[in-house]
């Protein structure tokens, strides 16, 4: 019996619960949902006849023009945890985000898919759960929850509320309209329409900025109830998220200036970090791991004093940095080795591993004065390459400026430095154009004596045998 098994039967006692240590590693491993269940065909189901039951794990709700996908996983415990589906699509498959955490929570696990991705096929990558034009998905979203509370018999205090980016925004809603839930969101748009792909909506015939769609695309209604508790995590190196999303709502909150960490208003937690992830994820990412949401769970769901609070939070940060920095050099790392192995190019190659998101190449035969800069985006997906070089001679000017008049780049001046930028291009195609660039430039630099190349070293005065000679008559004068 595996540990999804074992965890099915049991039916909400911990995952962790029982095992001996040498099972750890094994328990985790197998911590997953399998596939098959995710992918069987969904039961079709009417909100209005439906009790709430979640045995048949996947099942699709249906009311007043709008189905929800769901995904559960039913426990004996009394919680609920539900989590929300982000953004980022590029087509209407399903996908139910974070689904595979289920056997990490001691309770009732619910996922929810966007539906505007189907209602708005084609048209729109990031939903908010808007659901139709007509119809507004977050409130039926909040009925099948109740629906599952009644049958689990889970009161409002004991829910949890899951997203990050879109599906953060609908965690502080349904937060704030199931009275006493708890929301952790993640970097979460606060006002739909300062997020640069709302405007896809017009595509769809939606003008997000109509009266009527209000309450669909920000969060000004949100109350700081008694009851409710608020996470919002923000990374400050996310400059769409903590300087575009973030001050607007800090002013409707009445926030007044923030610090790094926790900062608090009533019953709203913000916690302001700062993790500036170049590799395979992106500042905007959050929510990344299992047993990280579990501490912020276990933090929100305790009465600990605000300092303790705080420093606990702070401990999960600096993991959070610390992984983040290892998960970007070993992706860096090789992607690196893959872009240079087998070039053949007039470059001098690095001595070891390189482990950031830019590196300088240096040309051959000018002491590393004329260097290619090459500098990839987040993911790796697309790489800036620039040609640098130090001033040293007058006719370096001409030089650059030639080049620039061949179309071989742009040329200008950067810190002090002579730069020819080459262009940004698509992963796939950053190797070509690369031994493209420098093929061409190098030999148009070396064809030029505009730019001081490495002189051959000085001749010495005599030969080695001269000199030797010299050493043993001095030598044996001295013995005399």
């Amino acid at each position: 019996m595996n540990a999804f098994q074992n965890w099915s039967t049991t039916r909400g006692v911990s995952l962790l619960s029982g095992i001996t240590p040498a099972q750890y590693g094994k328990t985790v491993q197998d911590a997953t949902i399998p596939k098959h269940l995710i992918a069987a065909p969904p039961v079709e189901v009417a909100l209005k006849t439906w009790n709430g039951d979640l045995t048949r794990r996947r099942i699709n709700v249906r009311a007043d023009g709008v189905t929800l996908e769901c995904f559960g996983s039913p426990s004996d415990k009394k919680k609920l945890f539900v989590f929300l589906s982000a953004a980022g699509r590029k087509d209407a498959k399903t996908k139910f985000h974070r689904v595979s955490w289920h056997p990490w929570f001691e309770g009732v696990c619910l996922n929810f898919e966007d539906p505007t991705y189907k209602a708005l096929a084609g048209k729109v990558s990031t939903g908010w759960f808007f659901g139709t034009k007509d119809k507004h998905a977050l409130p039926v979203v909040a009925d099948i929850i109740r629906k599952v509370q009644d049958h689990y018999g889970i009161a409002n205090e004991d829910i949890c509320i899951v997203g990050s980016s879109a599906g953060g925004f609908a965690a502080l809603w349904l937060a704030n309209a199931l009275v006493g839930a708890t929301a952790i969101a993640g970097n979460p748009q606060f006002y739909a329409l300062l997020w640069p792909s709302a405007k896809r909506y017009l595509t769809a015939g939606i003008d997000l900025t109509s009266p009527d769609y209000a309450d669909r695309v920000n969060l000004d209604h949100l109350e700081l109830n008694g009851r409710s508790r608020y996470l919002v995590i923000v990374n400050a190196k996310s400059k769409a998220d903590y300087q575009t999303q973030l001050p607007p709502f800090r002013e409707r909150m009445q926030l007044g200036g923030l610090k790094y960490g926790l900062n608090k208003r009533g019953n709203l937690y913000l916690y302001c970090r700062s993790i500036e992830n170049k590799g395979s994820i992106t500042p905007h990412n959050s929510l990344e791991d299992a047993k990280e949401l579990r501490t912020f769970v276990d933090i929100m769901n305790s009465d600990l004093p605000l300092a303790t609070m705080a420093s606990m939070l702070n401990m999960v940060h600096e993991m959070q940095y610390s992984r983040y920095a290892l998960a970007d050099k070993m992706f860096f790392t090789r992607l690196w080795a893959g872009f240079l192995s087998r070039q053949n190019l007039p470059i001098v190659m690095p001595a070891g591993p390189i482990e950031t998101n830019t590196a300088r190449l240096p040309l051959k035969g000018f002491r590393g004065r004329v260097f290619y800069e090459l500098t990839w985006a987040p993911k790796g997906k697309i790489a800036h390459i620039a040609l640098k070089a130090e001033p040293r001679k007058k006719h370096l000017v001409t030089t650059f400026e030639a080049m620039a008049k061949a179309k071989l780049g742009t040329y200008s001046r950067q810190d002090g430095l002579h730069v020819l930028t080459m262009g940004k291009f698509p992963k796939k195609l950053v190797r070509k154009a690369f031994a493209k660039a420098v093929k061409e430039t190098a030999s148009f630099l070396i064809s030029k004596p505009s730019i001081e190349q490495a002189a051959p070293p000085k001749r010495s005065q005599g030969t080695s045998a001269t000199i030797l000679h010299k050493i043993t008559q001095f030598l044996t004068s001295a013995h005399r």
